[in-house]
């Protein structure tokens, strides 16, 4: 099985089990000055390997995807000791996009629900002792579409790592020096 098959594999799982450890990853995206990189949850990942992200729309990285969709992740399978890196773009689902109510839907079974009614955006300074909640949502989803993977599988034995790249519905391998 190669390094594709088996990264796609271990994604997949992810969405079964809230315990894997690509259920939580890394996403960066372009501020004006630097890279800016933080944890997210994977919600789903599709069979086309389209990742699913849930957000405030308020954040820094909402503002800097409409600046700019290009982004990055990252995912760590510490006893596979498997890497993937993801570069793409992101499509920004809000209210006025046709799927919105699909991933609101989703939203609601969640206990999350609730982190998304702060009076405060994400990132600001609290002016009150606690985070207060009110009753407006400030949901949005993102989904990130790989255009470039960069997979490496670290063994004693001998590390190996490929590149798939994006050509219409195929990835095209190219194996590299670890």
């Amino acid at each position: 099985m190669n390094l594709f098959q088996q990264a796609k594999i271990a994604l997949s799982r992810s969405n079964a089990d809230k315990k894997h450890p690509f259920r939580y990853c890394h996403l960066s995206t372009l501020s004006e000055e630097y890279p800016e990189t933080r944890m997210v949850v994977n919600r789903k990942v599709d069979q086309d390997l389209t990742v699913f992200v849930f957000t405030d729309s308020r954040t820094a990285k909402v503002q800097q995807l409409q600046q700019n969709n290009k982004a990055s992740m990252v995912f760590y399978h510490p006893k596979k000791r498997m890497q993937i890196r993801m570069k793409g773009t992101v499509v920004l689902i809000n209210e006025t996009h046709p799927d919105y109510t699909s991933y609101l839907n989703q939203l609601k079974q969640s206990p999350s629900l609730r982190d998304y009614t702060t009076l405060q955006p994400p990132g600001s300074s609290l002016t009150t002792p606690n985070v207060l909640h009110g009753t407006t949502l400030y949901f949005m989803a993102l989904l990130f579409k790989p255009l470039l993977l960069d997979i490496l599988l670290l063994d004693r034995e001998g590390h190996n790592r490929c590149t798939y790249t994006r050509r219409g519905t195929e990835w095209i391998e190219q194996r590299l020096v670890p």
